[in-house]
């Protein structure tokens, strides 16, 4: 098993004895940290004008990175299941650009909270 994701989770994945895979550097944000990593953030009211950011800088700016890396990933680790969380976009891209026959089972999981 690899886990991929943020290099803050790296201890909480080794410690579950999987291997582990940093984002990126230029995707490696800290969800935490979003004002820090984007001071313009900071400047906005909380709302619908931080999400719009939010979803334009965090979520969708990051996505080509994303979508690299695991593809390189998985050729070096061919997987049978890919799980994702419902915020990392890179699944529903794998899933829409790469043929089912040619890519592991794709699953994301997730909760809203409203």
């Amino acid at each position: 098993m690899v886990v991929y994701t943020g290099s803050r989770f790296e201890e909480r994945a080794l410690a579950i004895g999987a291997r582990f895979q940093a984002l990126p550097p230029e995707a490696d944000l800290d969800d935490r940290k979003l004002d820090t990593c984007f001071p313009v953030r900071a400047t906005l009211p909380p709302g619908p004008a931080q999400l719009s950011f939010d979803f334009e800088h965090f979520f969708l700016g990051q996505l080509p990175a994303q979508v690299r890396a695991p593809r390189a990933l998985l050729a070096k680790f061919p997987a049978d299941v890919v799980l994702g969380e419902l915020g990392f976009w890179s699944i529903p891209v794998l899933s829409l650009s790469t043929a089912p026959e040619e890519r592991p089972t794709l699953v994301t999981l997730g909760s809203s909270l409203c």
